[in-house]
């Protein structure tokens, strides 16, 4: 074994005691609140609670609450359906009705464009995200299309 990879597990080793050691400070909110609720709501919830990472106090994000959970599922300190996908939210009949209003009102908008109002209105996803990708409101906007609210010819 090389002396880099001595250094990373070490570094490994390390973060894994620290997590472990600060776990019931984020633990609770995080076993409280998943699979039902998406990672990156959690991460909001802890932020409102003012928790930070423990190794290096920054704001938590959901990548590396994941990491964390999985070290904890790893040595059995956490329930394993708490790393379960989050279910998929049911497409708001609201955000149908919102796209299909958009994409009326300003005909030739794009998908991004339709994104980008979508986020400056504070709108969130169906699955309850931030981040409007083309996917979603291409979804969205495919069953608008079916419910006739708009014309195959509107957004790109």
């Amino acid at each position: 074994m090389g002396q880099l990879e001595k250094a990373r597990q070490g570094r490994e080793t390390a973060r894994d005691e620290l997590v472990v050691a600060h776990a019931q400070e984020f633990l609770p909110t995080v076993e409280a609140l998943r699979p039902t609720a998406p990672w990156d709501q959690v991460v909001r919830a802890l932020k409102g609670q003012g928790r930070t990472r423990p190794w290096d106090h920054k704001p938590w994000t959901p990548n590396s609450l994941i990491r964390a959970v999985r070290r904890l599922a790893a040595v059995g300190l956490v329930r394993q359906d708490v790393l379960d996908p989050a279910p998929k939210r049911v497409d708001s009949d609201d955000l149908v009705l919102m796209v299909a209003g958009l994409a009326r009102a300003e005909p030739g908008i794009t998908l991004d464009g339709i994104a980008l109002r979508l986020r400056g209105m504070g709108q969130r996803t169906p699955r309850g995200g931030l981040r409007w990708s083309r996917s979603s409101v291409k979804n969205l906007l495919d069953r608008a299309k079916e419910l006739g609210l708009v014309r195959d010819a509107g957004a790109v």
